[in-house]
């Protein structure tokens, strides 16, 4: 048996809930993708102001409905010292197009012996609307609040994987 007697369907079209065939709509498609990889390790033990970690990526959208996906995956450590047994850092996703900080998340661990270290993979996501079709220049920031922070670059069995950004065109 047809749906709907098999009228107004094609390669085109999708039987919709409602008992009606459409056509899908164009947005969520990917426009372009541009990545980067952390040219080498990060470490710092500074907790004076972000700190840039030579991470940074340009997109232009195609359109002004267009949205931008970030998404940083990094591998991180974050180690105690002789004052500190609760090191932590921050990652931040920095606009540098319209000078914000876009998303920005804490690193922290508790642990008991204050030499130690916790190494971990972290991954942070962010999107956004630019409203216009100029560049858009994203660029990734740290900071040490306690102990050591730090972000790799190394592809290897004991680490896993590198630290990578990713800009992501979304077309509306």
């Amino acid at each position: 048996a047809n749906l709907n007697s098999g009228t107004s369907a094609s390669s085109s079209t999708f039987w919709r809930g409602d008992g009606t065939w459409v056509a899908p709509g164009g947005g969520g498609k990917i426009g372009q993708v541009v990545y980067a990889a952390l040219a080498s390790t990060f470490s710092t033990t500074s907790s004076t102001a972000q700190q840039d970690i030579s991470l940074s990526a340009s997109i232009t959208p195609s359109a002004t409905s267009s949205y931008i996906l970030a998404i940083l995956n990094s591998q991180v450590q974050v180690c105690g010292n002789s004052t500190s047994v609760s090191p932590h850092g921050n990652m931040y996703i920095y606009d540098t197009t319209n000078t914000a900080i876009k998303l920005k998340v804490g690193c922290t661990m508790n642990i008991p012996d204050n030499a130690a270290c916790w190494r971990g993979m972290q991954t942070l996501m962010q999107y956004w609307t630019p409203s216009s079709t100029s560049a858009q220049s994203i660029k990734i920031q740290a900071d040490c609040q306690a102990g050591r922070f730090q972000m790799w670059n190394e592809v290897s069995s004991s680490t896993g994987s590198a630290t990578m950004l990713y800009l992501l065109e979304i077309l509306a």
